[in-house]
């Protein structure tokens, strides 16, 4: 596996290949490569799950929740692909909710 480096140096050369400015293009791939370690995570309850106590899979997957998110919401607004929406109307734009 490649290191966390060399893979946002990728992912922010491909951005700014493709017309991105720099800066945008190097927060971009701070923003998809700062989870990395929750995408590990993630990954090992779906090799593991039937050797992990219910404990154990909510820690994961609160841990996920807490940290993924809002960079997944930053790179898809700085990628000029929109901005986080309610699709599923539970109030995920409402930080009343």
């Amino acid at each position: 596996m490649l290191s966390r480096h060399i893979v946002q140096s990728k992912i922010a050369l491909a951005f700014a290949a493709s017309g991105v400015p720099i800066d945008t293009a190097k927060d971009i791939a701070f923003h998809m490569t700062d989870w990395h370690g929750d995408l590990e995570a993630m990954t090992k309850i779906w090799e593991q799950a039937d050797q992990l106590s219910d404990d154990e899979i909510t820690e994961l997957v609160y841990t996920f929740l807490v940290h993924v998110p809002e960079h997944v919401a930053a790179a898809t607004k700085l990628s000029d692909c929109g901005s986080v929406r309610d699709i599923f109307d539970v109030g995920v734009c409402n930080p009343d909710t």
